[in-house]
């Protein structure tokens, strides 16, 4: 009777292990099928990820030529700008120049005019 006690000892404790083996198998299963699960969403963000910062990048490259040729056209602005001054600023010169020729000539014309009548004058008395 002993030994038939020893050996239902030994087959509850065969079977609890059996039972035991077969949880942690079942656990290690459902982990292992968490695990496969959460490493396929993690690969589809990374690809959304990657998508994403491919637009970003594309976007910034836009967003740096616009750059480019905006900086062109306010430098082309600002050089007609600088070339219009100094047309402006010559033309002033020019303007100021002709404008005091024009009242030194009618100096020397009612200079001239001076002497002109001074000699008819002078003339008419002799």
């Amino acid at each position: 009777m002993q030994k038939h006690k020893q050996n239902e000892k030994i087959n509850t404790a065969q079977n609890n292990q059996a039972i035991l083996i077969s949880q942690l198998l079942r656990k290690f299963n459902d982990e292992k099928v968490s695990a496969k699960r959460e490493m396929q969403a993690l690969e589809k963000l990374l690809y959304v990820k990657t998508m994403e910062l491919e637009k970003v990048r594309k976007i910034a490259l836009k967003i740096l030529q616009e750059r480019a040729n905006l900086e062109g056209v306010l430098y082309k602005c600002l050089d007609e700008t600088f070339q219009r001054k100094d047309n402006y600023e010559s033309i002033a010169k020019e303007y100021a120049y002709h404008l005091n020729f024009k009242q030194t000539f009618q100096t020397h014309v009612l200079k001239n005019q001076l002497y002109l009548n001074n000699v008819l004058q002078f003339s008419t008395c002799i």
